[in-house]
């Protein structure tokens, strides 16, 4: 099973998100990336965690997130998942200096 992503771009301010052009494919299990036709494998080099869900979040303090990080061909392969004071959910995927949400 394989999951599209689209280009995207956020308006931080009024929180609107934007669609661009680029589509990748991602495999379910995160072995490959499908861009522009071609299958590029994904390898996972590491998960990196900013923040703390169990701090108190009236502390001012960073946005949490955690980062899975793949490498692929040309580039890191970044999943990003943020915390919405409940649980941890997907956020968006960060490839190639881009930032791609799902469709």
């Amino acid at each position: 099973m394989e999951y599209k992503f689209r280009q995207s771009y956020i308006d931080p301010v009024n929180k609107i998100i934007t669609y661009g052009s680029k589509i990748i494919t991602v495999d379910k299990d995160f072995t490959y990336v499908t861009y522009y036709g071609n299958k590029i494998p994904l390898d996972f080099i590491q998960k990196v965690n900013f923040g703390n869900p169990n701090i108190s979040q009236k502390v001012a303090g960073r946005r949490v997130e955690y980062h899975n990080i793949f490498r692929a061909e040309m580039d890191d392969f970044v999943v990003v998942q943020i915390y919405d004071k409940k649980n941890m959910i997907f956020d968006r995927i960060d490839f190639l200096n881009i930032e791609f949400r799902k469709i």
